[in-house]
């Protein structure tokens, strides 16, 4: 009788160990900033997904600015002119990210050419999910994105797909490292406003 109480009470403390461990690692990750750990690839074939690493390393100021004042978060049925279509990806789904929540889940289609992207501007708000699919047109183009820790290269004729959790507002630059970087013509903004 006496074994099996000490089998008991083994087995409560690794068990009350197991809970102590899932209490510290969710509280480590609950304070960590949505910027570490906002690349969700559920159900993405890996060869699809922008990768969290190899981002090329740069001053958060450079690529991280205030939301524009005035700024329209567009839905599918949004209505641009011409120069606004160039400029701002509509959202080809937009769909509530989970039943009951006001977050939503949205897709964007960005083209890579000539150095360009086109559309150059994805619009969402936070807590959304935003799911946005590179197309590289004319050659082979990687795509930086330092605020989220995102990185990838991209194939002439290949898509990747670039879907993370917007867990903080501002007007986020991405940018092709092969078109120039920063000071090249192949930028965007990814601007995830509170509104």
């Amino acid at each position: 009788m006496k074994k099996i109480g000490n089998r008991n009470f083994i087995l409560i403390l690794e068990l009350v160990v197991v809970a102590a461990l899932l209490i510290v690692i969710f509280a480590f990750n609950k304070n960590k900033p949505a910027t570490n750990n906002s690349l969700l690839t559920s159900g993405l074939p890996a060869s699809t997904a922008l990768t969290t690493t190899a981002s090329v390393p740069v001053d958060e100021s450079l690529v991280r600015a205030p939301v524009p004042v005035g700024l329209v978060v567009p839905e599918k049925d949004t209505k641009l002119t011409a120069t606004q279509q160039k400029e701002t990806a509509l959202p080809a789904v937009v769909e509530p990210a989970a039943p009951g929540v006001d977050a939503k889940f949205r897709s964007f289609n960005v083209a890579i050419s000539n150095c360009l992207f086109s559309p150059f501007k994805i619009i969402g708000r936070v807590k959304d999910t935003m799911h946005i699919v590179f197309a590289a047109v004319d050659k082979d183009y990687d795509i930086n994105f330092p605020s989220y820790n995102m990185a990838a290269t991209i194939k002439k004729g290949e898509t990747k797909i670039m879907e993370f959790y917007a867990g903080q507002t501002g007007d986020f630059t991405y940018y092709s490292q092969v078109c120039g970087g920063l000071s090249g013509t192949a930028k965007g903004d990814i601007i995830i406003s509170d509104k």
